[in-house]
């Protein structure tokens, strides 16, 4: 055997192995617990009644015993189980959901002024993740999300409205984010131009 047919050849062990188990596991939970088990076995068939029949010859009389009758119908089999209770499934569902708690989310409005602005205070060892932000100003305005007084932007925008107010707005839902500082910094937003900044937010262990 050679090399790539021993290879071929254990693949096939694999496959066949996989196979197996599958129908094993189905076979001793999954047929249970989705289908339902098939219960009450058919009835056995009933004896054949004896029967004897006398017959009277010419001279002489005779006697002979008849065949049995017929056995009986087998009886019927158990009906197949139902479809399976998915109480206990929801209840582990519903077990799981309640140890999920919803975070603190908060919301603050700012006005900034040209160059960093910090707009939600940093709380030691936790990170700020931003879930929603708005932005409004006038004229041509640059806004850079950071994390505390780094220079690296974790997220920016470039406003630029043919006339009057300008501005910016977007989100997600939690447990999503769509931007975070650094654990222990505060967000701030550098901008060049005034304008109005809204954050919803939610602090958390980095």
């Amino acid at each position: 055997m050679t090399e790539t047919d021993s290879k071929n050849f254990q693949k096939f062990l694999l496959i066949v192995g996989a196979g197996l188990l599958t129908y094993l596991l189905w076979e001793k939970w999954g047929r249970a617990y989705f289908i339902g088990d098939e219960d009450g076995a058919g009835g056995q068939g009933g004896e054949g009644g004896d029967a004897t029949g006398d017959g009277t010859g010419g001279d002489g009389t005779g006697s002979g015993d008849g065949t049995g009758g017929p056995g009986g119908p087998g009886g019927e089999g158990g009906s197949g189980g139902g479809v399976g209770d998915y109480t206990s499934l929801a209840a582990a569902i519903y077990a799981l959901a309640e140890g999920v708690k919803l975070p603190n989310i908060k919301s603050i409005t700012k006005a900034a002024v040209v160059g960093t602005n910090e707009i939600v205070p940093y709380i030691s060892g936790q990170r700020v993740c931003v879930l929603a932000y708005g932005v409004s100003g006038a004229g041509v305005i640059t806004g850079k999300w950071r994390s505390g007084g780094q220079t690296v932007n974790l997220w920016e925008m470039d406003l630029n409205a043919p006339t009057g107010n300008t501005g910016a707005n977007l989100a997600t839902s939690w447990p999503g984010y769509l931007f975070a500082t650094a654990a222990g910094d505060p967000l701030a937003f550098n901008t060049d131009g005034v304008c109005s900044v809204s954050v919803t937010y939610w602090q958390e262990n980095a």
